[in-house]
């Protein structure tokens, strides 16, 4: 619990001694201790605390809930792939705000002075190491309910797959404008969500402040610095993407595009044209299908089929798009993308349950064009949830 140190003497002082003490409760530790940090201590009587000639806070974001099998340590890596579902996997995720510097240098246009400066960046930092571990912690209030609460006054409500607790993360880091975070893999893939809704939230939904951020999968047995590096190119794919973007199962699409895309305009103009003959489906985007498959309960075996064809279909499709390489948009490359798949998937929709079939917008929402670079991710994402 001591952190002890020497600094060596200078021309202007002797050698000294220096002591980091820490500790969970008050205690005194030695006579001439000098300043307490108070980790994320909103209590403001702490602060007159006698044998301290000074206290502070120090905010951090440090999530963790103890180990089961090791009393007074935080939850091994073991021990939350463990309790992933589905596959037994570690994601780790790591997330910063998109054009932070021109956001400061721009932002506040002419209304810029230091004081204004100073409290967007107090602000960004709050978010990240403070509200994150609400968010982590006690996700039904800081999320669900408050979400519902802004649902009544905006008509929009929060979009996520589960409303399961967040007991099987770790937090590596978070502060600033950035965080890097561990976990069971479904729930990394879900905190996600909803740390970008909560920041869209948080920033009046701005559309010049947003995130990026890229997840990698991994056995526990893998590298971890490896795995900082693959979510680290994650996230670098998705600023790639012109930014506001998540990098997961080797794909990378706009937030929107994961969660369900509502206002069909955000679909580039040239697609729109090519398509505009076809109506907006009543699913579009890869949660509303994740979604829906894991309402139904289809079954491991026909989960199986349906995620084999499924892959199928994308491999086909990324095949026979390689030779339109210098011209993805050409009128027969855009016939590839987004009709050469609907023999296959008419074959896959007849093999699935009864159930399923006889949910229309399941199964013309599959069938439209409009979902059609959405397969791999959507039958990775099944795949993985359902693989024992």
């Amino acid at each position: 619990d001591t952190l002890a140190f020497e600094l060596p003497a200078t021309d202007k002082r002797d050698a000294k001694n220096v002591y980091y003490h820490l500790f969970r409760r008050w205690k005194q530790i030695v006579p001439d201790n000098d300043t307490a940090l108070l980790v994320n201590d909103w209590n403001i009587e702490h602060y007159k605390f006698s044998q301290f000639k000074k206290s502070f806070p120090l905010l951090l974001g440090n999530y963790a809930q103890e180990s089961s099998e090791e009393k007074g340590f935080i939850i091994r890596a073991n021990e939350m792939a463990k309790k992933a579902k589905g596959i037994d996997r570690l994601g780790y995720l790591r997330m910063d705000v998109d054009n932070l510097g021109r956001i400061f240098a721009e932002g506040l246009g002419e209304n810029k002075t230091l004081p204004r400066i100073a409290g967007l960046s107090r602000q960004m930092s709050y978010f990240f190491k403070v509200y994150l571990n609400s968010l982590a912690e006690f996700r039904q209030e800081n999320f669900l309910d408050s979400n519902k609460l802004i649902a009544d006054i905006l008509q929009k409500k929060a979009e996520f797959l589960t409303a399961n607790r967040r007991d099987n993360l770790l937090f590596i880091y978070a502060g600033g404008d950035d965080l890097f975070v561990s976990g069971a893999w479904n729930e990394v893939v879900e905190f996600a969500f909803d740390v970008y809704q909560s920041f869209r939230t948080y920033t009046g939904n701005n559309p010049d402040i947003t995130l990026s951020g890229g997840i990698s999968i991994d056995d526990v047995k893998f590298p971890f610095y490896k795995a900082a590096d693959e979510s680290g190119e994650a996230e670098e794919n998705a600023k790639s993407n012109g930014k506001d973007s998540l990098g997961l199962f080797d794909q990378v699409f706009k937030w929107d595009e994961w969660l369900g895309i509502e206002d069909i305009s955000m679909i580039d103009s040239e697609i729109q044209k090519y398509l505009h003959s076809e109506t907006r489906p009543k699913l579009l985007g890869i949660l509303p299908f994740v979604e829906r498959l894991e309402q139904q309960n289809i079954g491991v075996n026909y989960s199986r089929n349906f995620v084999r064809n499924l892959l199928i279909t994308a491999e086909t499709q990324e095949k026979a798009l390689e030779k339109f390489e210098d011209n993805k948009k050409s009128e027969e490359a855009l016939g590839t993308r987004y009709y050469l798949h609907l023999p296959k998937i008419a074959y896959t929709l007849a093999r699935l349950p009864k159930n399923v079939l006889d949910d229309s917008d399941f199964r013309t929402s599959l069938k439209s064009p409009y979902n059609a670079p959405y397969f791999r991710a959507i039958a990775t994402w099944i795949e993985l949830l359902n693989r024992q």
